[in-house]
């Protein structure tokens, strides 16, 4: 069972190295400071070593370039106050806490804490791709590669339970309104098999769908494009008022017809959603105006 919680860690080498030059690095510094602020989501945290302000930095200390005079009263003063602020609300960790079993010291805190916490989100205007300590599984976050992205791909790398899941998912996908009492059994996978494809679905809709569907006969190419194979439903079935009925949910009082649907498999696995506009206005009170996801099952009649 994987953790219910995101990590992720400030490389604070490059925290160093932008605001030893903060007049220089000035966007890059507004680029980190944003990355920072987004890993607030409920479920994560934003680690750094407890000895961040201790550190010898050349012939300064870390503290030093933090609390200086120009970083509380200088032109750049709201970066630093910034920067302080979130660093007040992250999590500390102690050094001595992620020692190897073949070390007696550490060659950079945040490199030992990703020998123990492999499935955490690296915040980094760097690129280790080439560094000897590497591993293909760690993620560098970045302003290409967002939290919110990482915590997406998170919530099926970290296998974690179906009910966190329905907590998290409104925080991840902020376009979706998400019809109570949707189970991933109802897909007819497993749910290590079929995760995955929910959230790249749930991506699609969340961030793309209603742009394609402006239009309409480009809407399954544009998603298949993107990996997901849409669909409406056949003209047979839309004869048939009974089957079509199975289509329907209700939202205050108004019955939805979720015939657009996400497929996974040939014979099973269907993601039902209607893109959410034109609709009562209790409706949209409830569903904030947002594409609704409305069933999930195996195949409907």
């Amino acid at each position: 069972m994987g953790s219910s919680t995101a990590n992720f860690l400030l490389d604070e080498i490059c925290a160093y190295t932008l605001f030893s030059d903060l007049h220089s690095n000035h966007n890059s510094v507004i680029t980190l400071l944003s990355l920072m602020e987004q890993c607030s989501f409920t479920f994560s945290r934003l680690n750094y070593s407890c000895d961040f302000y201790k550190r010898e930095i050349g012939e300064i200390t870390s503290s030093e370039i933090f609390f200086s005079e120009a970083a509380m009263r200088g032109e750049y003063r709201d970066e630093f106050l910034r920067f302080n602020r979130i660093l007040d609300n992250s999590v500390k960790f102690d050094p001595l806490d992620y020692l190897t079993e073949t070390t007696d010291e550490l060659s950079d805190d945040f490199i030992e804490f990703l020998y123990n916490n492999e499935n955490t989100g690296v915040l980094s205007l760097n690129d280790y791709s080439k560094s000897d300590w590497w591993k293909n599984k760690y993620n560098i976050v970045n302003a290409n590669y967002s939290p919110l992205k990482y915590c997406r791909n998170w919530i099926y790398h970290n296998d974690i339970q179906e009910n966190q899941l329905w907590e998290i998912v409104p925080e991840l996908f902020e376009g979706l309104y998400i019809s109570p009492n949707l189970k991933l059994t109802n897909l007819g996978f497993p749910k290590r098999d079929i995760l995955e494809w929910v959230i790249n679905v749930f991506s699609y809709l969340n961030d793309y769908a209603r742009r394609d569907f402006e239009k309409p006969d480009e809407f399954i190419n544009r998603a298949s494009a993107a990996g997901i194979n849409l669909s409406p439903e056949s003209p047979n079935t839309h004869k048939d008022t009974s089957k079509m009925a199975l289509r329907d949910i209700d939202i205050s009082g108004s019955s939805i017809c979720c015939e657009w649907h996400a497929k996974y498999a040939p014979t099973k696995g269907r993601i039902h959603f209607h893109i959410g506009t034109n609709l009562a206005d209790a409706v949209n009170t409830t569903t904030n105006d947002k594409v609704i996801i409305g069933i999930f099952c195996e195949h409907l009649d």
